[in-house]
């Protein structure tokens, strides 16, 4: 019978062992459930009252005192009627210890997004922009060494809430944004209601199923439809909006907090030169155990 040596067999189980684990799923970016990435509300780095123009350079983290992965991002604020600005003390800030009434879950640290504005008249009269972006980086468990794909099994884990007494809100939003190599996308939205939590736990695919082209440099413009391969994931956050009420009040001020973003995703490591040289001797070891057996039945 006609079978392999012990040493080649060692040699294709090494070979089929390196194969299996060259795609990886595992998580890349954990902003989970934590009361301890701030010891006190902390404000971003940056921002001011009319924004921050987005970008993978300047880090968005709070000023002191933040001890989870650095994100990046920007901030706008787009005007139709009315007048609006982040709150100047508390627009964009890491909450430590939230409420339950604040974010829908008691004692977590999350981010909050907290635009003031004011009118008289009109459907939108002020829109508010905040993207967050966690850079390759700053990828978990090898990531930022590896080639990072997404294709639709990968899962995500999200938990964000909109505060909801007192604030008047025509309507409010969640997209996922991805950079995949040097080009950026972004989710259809998440709609969710003011007042109670809104979790998403399930396969990228499920959760996430229409794209469109996204310049940065714009954060209210969202483009063409697009239906991108994730290959090579640079980045990857969220984008989040809301638009004010049509409404005679003015002052009304709306609250949102994210307390949770956790994503998963296929890793593929980059092999070091050491490793094409181990494999390349590997395929010449097996190519001369095959030719002295071949040659040894002649």
């Amino acid at each position: 019978m006609n079978r392999f040596s012990p040493k080649l067999a060692a040699l294709i189980a090494a070979a089929v062992f390196v194969a299996s684990v060259a795609h990886a799923q595992t998580t890349i970016v954990d902003w989970g459930t934590s009361s301890t990435y701030v010891a006190g509300d902390a404000l971003f780095n940056g921002y001011t009252t009319s924004g921050r123009a987005f970008d993978l350079v300047s880090e968005f983290n709070p000023q002191s005192g933040y001890s989870g992965p650095n994100f990046y991002g920007g901030a706008s604020v787009v005007g139709t009627n009315g007048t609006g600005q982040w709150n100047a003390t508390t627009g964009m800030l890491v909450k430590n210890n939230t409420t339950a009434a604040q974010s829908g879950t008691a004692g977590n640290d999350a981010f909050r997004f907290y635009p003031t504005w004011s009118g008289t008249t009109g459907d939108g009269q002020q829109k508010f922009y905040a993207a967050v972006a966690f850079p390759k980086s700053e990828f978990l468990n090898g990531g930022s060494s590896s080639t990072v794909s997404i294709s639709g099994t990968e899962s995500v884990n999200l938990s964000f809430f909109l505060a909801s007494s007192g604030y008047q809100v025509a309507n409010t939003n969640f997209r996922v944004l991805i950079k995949n190599g040097s080009d950026w996308y972004v989710s259809n939205t998440i709609s969710y209601t003011a007042g109670t939590l809104k979790t998403v736990s399930s396969t990228f695919g499920s959760a996430f199923t229409g794209w469109s082209n996204y310049n940065t440099a714009s954060l209210n413009s969202i483009g063409t439809a697009a239906t991108p391969v994730f290959n090579d994931v640079q980045a990857i956050g969220y984008l989040w909006t809301l638009s004010s009420l049509n409404s005679a009040a003015g002052g009304t001020n709306g609250s949102a907090f994210v307390s949770d973003f956790t994503f998963n995703a296929t890793l593929t490591p980059i092999p070091e030169p050491s490793t094409y040289a181990a494999l390349a001797g590997l395929a010449a070891l097996c190519g001369v155990m095959i030719h002295r057996r071949r040659k040894a039945k002649i």
